[in-house]
């Protein structure tokens, strides 16, 4: 089963920027989930991309609202004047002031700005829908990671525990040797079997440190801290291939968001559609200006020169070099391409499924097969040292059945994790790991 879990401080030197958490807890599933949604920069870059579908979606529906524009203006010249007192052109400055409020809106673009709302929405759902994918993603690599950990840690813990038989055996031979049943070279080769023995614990501490610093690093925290980590529970037995498959084209957000993809293409094709259409606006502003050559007086000019209008404007393009007709070929194929982004990703899907299903099914043999393995070893390393303290057997005999029972408990250990990271990832591939 499962190691315990494990408290490890560290000490090295990460070269990504660390977020120094305020104090260190308990690294189970659901807590290094949570924390690799809220620091990861996966998940920051898919909440930029549904802001940035928020904001065109809002852009979209203020396409319908009338544009106000108020306009001021102020002029000065030199203009020439006939003046009657001294009967000749005179040239005298001339100041003018003018300003207008208009106002204006589409009524009609050819159905551009439903079209134009329909994409905005279809990839603000592709978006949310990436996003959801994304943290389903960031999940696997948490639940790899702590199973990595938890297997790296059941591994220094049977080769700790192949340490301290050694040692014992050594123990024995040195009293052995001591009382002259058994030679010196015994001894030596035992001292060499606990120092192999050693290294191998070494190695097997460094490949845990390493998973650790691993995970701490997708999750953007201070290796320094003390951290505990806990496996994640144990997943049963996944079901048929149509029972997944079913859960999988149901539950997987990148599925979803292969839908909004072909919705937005195809609103974009009526983006490019509508361009053959007419397009119909409203108008209506209001105006008024003063001008210093008029003796008329200030609030007087702007009474008489102020004015309104209304306008209703309607256009259409009737030839452009086959412009639109390109564009709304570029449509076409996009809609084509998202068509085949969608039933390329459903086949992979498929595949993947199957293909998991299939190493879960060959884990679960080859589990039954390790544990029997070494089960089967453990009794005959026992009877072989037994037998080695009547002097039945050779220290040889008893070295090689004890590095076959630690071959044997690692390979068991080994299959073990690999069924529940192959039912993880099934979990993942199915879109049933979702938080």
């Amino acid at each position: 089963m499962f190691a315990r879990s494990l408290t490890l401080p560290l000490a090295c030197i990460l070269t990504v920027a660390l977020a120094p958490p305020a104090r260190a807890e308990t690294l189970d599933f659901e807590t290094a989930a949570r924390l690799a949604a809220e620091q990861s920069l996966d998940s920051a870059s898919a909440d930029l991309t549904v802001s940035r579908g928020e904001i065109d979606q809002q852009a979209a529906k203020w396409a319908w609202t009338p544009t106000v524009a108020l306009r001021s203006s102020a002029q000065g010249s030199l203009g020439r004047t006939f003046s009657e007192q001294l009967g000749v052109n005179v040239t005298e400055p001339v100041a003018s002031l003018s300003t207008s409020l208009t106002a204006s809106m589409p009524l009609f673009q050819g159905g551009a700005l439903r079209a134009q709302r329909d994409w905005a929405k279809a990839s603000l759902d592709g978006a949310v829908a990436d996003r959801g994918r994304t943290r389903d993603t960031l999940r696997w690599l948490v639940a790899d990671g702590l199973l990595q950990i938890a297997q790296a840690e059941e591994t220094v813990v049977v080769q700790e525990a192949a340490l301290e038989a050694d040692e014992g055996l050594l123990a024995t031979v040195s009293l052995q040797v001591q009382a002259g049943s058994r030679t010196p070279a015994d001894l030596h080769s035992q001292e060499a079997i606990v120092a192999r023995r050693r290294s191998s614990v070494a190695s097997a501490a460094q490949t845990l440190a390493a998973a650790q610093l691993t995970l701490l690093t997708v999750l953007r925290l201070d290796p320094e801290s003390g951290w505990t980590f806990e496996p994640p529970a144990p997943l049963v037995a996944a079901g048929s291939a149509d029972e997944l498959l079913e859960t999988a084209m149901a539950s997987r957000p990148d599925l979803r968001s292969a839908d909004d993809a072909v919705h937005a293409a195809l609103a974009s094709r009526r983006v490019a559609l509508s361009a053959f259409l007419p397009a119909v606006g409203l108008g209506a502003g209001a105006s008024t200006s003063w001008l210093s050559s008029n003796p008329d007086p200030f609030f007087g000019q702007l009474g008489n020169q102020t004015r309104a209008w209304a306008t209703l404007d309607m256009s259409m393009t009737l030839l452009d070099a086959g412009v639109r007709k390109a564009r709304m070929s570029t449509a076409d194929v996009a809609v084509r391409e998202a068509e085949l982004a969608k039933e390329r990703l459903v086949d992979q899907v498929s595949l993947d499924v199957r293909v998991l299903l299939s190493q879960e099914r060959a884990a679960r043999v080859a589990l039954d097969a390790a544990s029997s393995a070494a089960q089967s070893a453990q009794q005959a390393a026992d009877v072989l040292a037994l037998r080695y303290q009547t002097g039945a057997e050779t220290l040889i005999s008893v070295t090689q059945a004890r590095a076959a029972q630690v071959e044997a408990e690692l390979e068991r250990a080994t299959t073990e994790f690999e069924v529940q990271r192959i039912r993880y990832q099934l979990a993942w591939a199915t879109g049933d790991l979702s938080g």
